[in-house]
């Protein structure tokens, strides 16, 4: 593969993303990206979706399904999380899986809508030297008491925004990662009130139960709606290799995407009032680049794949993904159908008479073929 970047060593390091079928084509930018700054860069996608319905083998990358992670009590936790919810609940579990395939090396997680814009240089060359066994970005580098992110909403959200870590294969580690495994199982969820918000609130913890990790406050890494009024971006003109993206006088390594209305005209992100396309500076620029990319990787086909669990979980809300802007136009069920229906699986769920029934599916016919078993009873029964 050509490209400037050929020499950027990697073998030791893997990459990966979790999504659903909607956001495939996030994930197909986000491995472009990384193949033309990380040349051969071995990549993962964790699928939080149905694997049997779709053609796996056209991608060039591993798609490894939820069901092989051995997350204990799956059947359960498809019902009772929502989309949000579950697919940071796979987090854990995936770098658990990948240690065990790619042993003694180190693990980066990105979420899908990252676009890595240059080399990773300054995370690479800490993992290389093996110096750190966990590495963080904070969501904020500086007080930011006048900003509509600020610091009391990380207080909230978590210190560090965990659409990135990077994590190496030590004894010591497996055992922390084990440990919030363990936490998500029934934790992963989105309430502020008690203190949680998904796989991120728990990440606080990391720095003082992983005796080596390293906070990486590189102003190029991790940009998104919540650090932009910290963070200059600039297109620059100036490099001998031609345009380069620089983040206050410094290489720009990815931006994250979070929350983009990629229809929208004037939403940068759905998560911020403060900062509009109209607003943004040059990140206009490459905000309509990204949007491109999503739209070569053909997201119209995967954004109207149906979801396969239950979009909004047992509690029937997703405030951090609402249905309006998920990015898919077409749902399996209403939402009010979908409450009902996520409610009558639950009481089967609980039933001491229904819950060997259900766990005896999960083992005969997967968790997949319960779910169309369950679909079955609830037609049976009148829930259409």
């Amino acid at each position: 593969m050509n490209s400037k970047y050929s020499a950027v060593k990697t073998s030791k390091t893997v990459f990966f993303t979790i999504c659903s079928w909607n956001f495939m084509a996030q994930a197909q930018v986000l491995h472009a990206s990384l193949l033309r700054t990380h040349p051969g860069a071995i990549f993962y996608v964790f699928l939080c979706d149905d694997y049997d319905n779709q053609d796996a083998s056209s991608f060039c990358f591993h798609i490894i399904p939820i069901d092989k992670l051995g997350m204990p009590n799956l059947h359960e936790l498809v019902i009772a999380y929502n989309i949000t919810e579950l697919n940071t609940a796979m987090k854990p579990y995936a770098f658990l899986y990948l240690f065990e395939i790619h042993a003694d090396c180190s693990i980066v997680y990105l979420d899908p809508d990252i676009l890595v814009l240059s080399p990773l240089s300054e995370l690479l060359e800490v993992l290389d030297n093996g110096s750190v066994d966990c590495v963080l970005t904070p969501h904020l580098l500086e007080p930011a008491e006048f900003a509509e992110m600020d610091e009391s909403k990380m207080l909230q959200y978590g210190i560090y925004n965990l659409g990135f870590c990077a994590l190496r294969d030590t004894i010591d580690v497996r055992r922390i990662v084990a440990w919030w495994a363990r936490r998500l199982e029934k934790q992963c969820v989105i309430d502020l009130p008690s203190g949680l918000f998904v796989d991120q609130k728990w990440a606080d913890l990391l720095p003082a139960f992983i005796d080596r990790t390293y906070i990486l406050r590189h102003p190029g890494y991790n940009v998104a709606y919540w650090n932009l009024s910290q963070r200059t971006i600039r297109l620059s003109d100036q490099s001998s290799e031609g345009d380069e993206w620089l983040a206050n006088g410094m290489p720009l390594r990815f931006f994250h995407f979070s929350g983009s209305v990629i229809d929208d005209p004037v939403i940068f992100s759905r998560h911020s009032q403060q900062f509009t396309l109209d607003n943004v500076g040059d990140v206009r620029t490459l905000f309509f680049y990204y949007v491109s990319e999503i739209h070569r990787f053909n997201r119209a086909h995967f954004r109207n794949i149906p979801y396969a669990f239950s979009w909004n979980g047992i509690n029937g809300i997703n405030e951090h993904t609402p249905d309006a802007s998920s990015g898919s136009s077409h749902r399996p069920v209403s939402a009010t159908k979908g409450r009902s229906i996520m409610a009558t699986i639950a009481s089967l769920v609980v039933r001491p008479d229904m819950r060997m029934k259900v766990v005896d599916s999960y083992r005969q016919f997967g968790m997949f073929g319960t779910f169309k078993k369950i679909a079955w009873y609830l037609r049976k029964t009148g829930h259409r």
